[in-house]
């Protein structure tokens, strides 16, 4: 998962300068509307409640990684909300502090040792994701356009490190919160190129394959995210197939 990020850093200013247009042309905000909450991030129904299962070695190398991979995209977009000012933002990094939340409950449910234990912006216990979060802001510093890009590739890769852990099998109760969580970020991606369109800077995947990347954003639309201008919704319903 380490990987992903890593390697799609080195081309990312090299695809937002490329100009190959990707992604909907849609004008305004999107983001995560009131339909998103913690609670419907949880298991219910018929889904066993989180910490009944068991985790494996990998299950919890993954569900200590997600927990500050989560982190990450809320810490960088609050640095640009800070940095930009701009409402794509100030929308998702609340969604964010929900994921961040989410994966903390796992991590307590399993009995597992938290990094987050002392959360301090911008500081991993990972240090390559610490080096990635300084990378990353240094590189959405350069321009609103530049940041924007950072938001669409940190959600690519969350997309694609969300589609690993759960093909690896973890316990059910952590699968349905992966599904939910990379629901979540098709309707981040979409947002990202939405914006990038609406500044004539169309995005090109940089991690996913186009087909999953054409797959992430009608997710998104058919969960009915960011229809026009403003903030957009963030439904948990849909899905789609792997």
């Amino acid at each position: 998962m380490k990987r992903s990020l890593l390697l799609a850093l080195s081309v990312l200013v090299s695809g937002l300068a490329s100009g190959v247009v990707s992604g909907c042309s849609s004008m305004g905000g999107g983001g995560p509307g009131s339909a998103e909450s913690v609670a419907a991030l949880m298991p219910s129904g018929d889904t066993p409640a989180l910490g009944t299962g068991v985790l494996a070695e990998e299950d919890t190398a993954h569900v200590l990684y997600m927990r500050e991979e989560e982190k990450l995209a809320r810490d960088l977009y609050q640095h640009f909300q800070d940095r930009w000012d701009h409402r794509v933002f100030a929308h998702i990094v609340k969604s964010e502090q929900r994921h961040v939340s989410v994966m903390g409950r796992i991590v307590t449910a399993y009995g597992l040792t938290d990094p987050l234990a002392n959360d301090v912006p911008g500081k991993f216990i990972d240090p390559d994701l610490q080096g990635l979060y300084d990378q990353l802001v240094t590189t959405g510093d350069a321009s609103l356009a530049a940041a924007l890009g950072v938001g669409a590739l940190v959600e690519e890769v969350d997309i694609r490190d969300l589609q690993a852990s759960v093909n690896d099998g973890p316990p059910e109760d952590v699968a349905f919160v992966y599904d939910r969580l990379e629901r979540a970020s098709d309707h981040h991606l979409r947002a990202f190129t939405r914006n990038l369109e609406a500044l004539g800077t169309p995005y090109t995947p940089q991690v996913l394959s186009q087909a999953d990347f054409d797959a992430a954003l009608a997710s998104a639309e058919s969960q009915g995210c960011g229809k026009g201008k403003g903030g957009g919704g963030n439904g948990m319903g849909g899905g789609r197939g792997r």
